[in-house]
């Protein structure tokens, strides 16, 4: 991993925010990472490309959305999972 940092999440399972461990694996300087979010029901990862998250390892039918907040991207898959990860720890700055 090239980083790691503390995010605000909602993970699987779980109905109540917390923060979790996040680490990132960076590809060029694009934008282009790959987010590792490790938990309970297993590992969750998220895959950006030029800094917009486009696919994850959740089940298909738990739709990948997500909104910016400044320089915080929010990935929502489905309608329960939920996680803020800021630009820094996507692309290093």
């Amino acid at each position: 991993y090239h980083a790691s940092a503390r995010i605000k999440c909602v993970p699987p399972f779980e109905s109540a925010p917390r923060e979790c461990d996040a680490s990132v694996i960076r590809r060029g300087f694009d934008g282009t990472a790959t987010i590792d979010i490790p938990g309970s029901a297993g590992k969750r990862s998220i895959l950006f490309v030029n800094g917009k998250p486009t696919a994850s390892n959740a089940q298909a039918m738990d739709a990948l959305t997500f909104e910016r907040r400044g320089d915080v991207t929010i990935v929502k898959l489905g309608t329960s999972e939920r996680y803020e990860i800021t630009d820094a720890l996507v692309t290093g700055g």
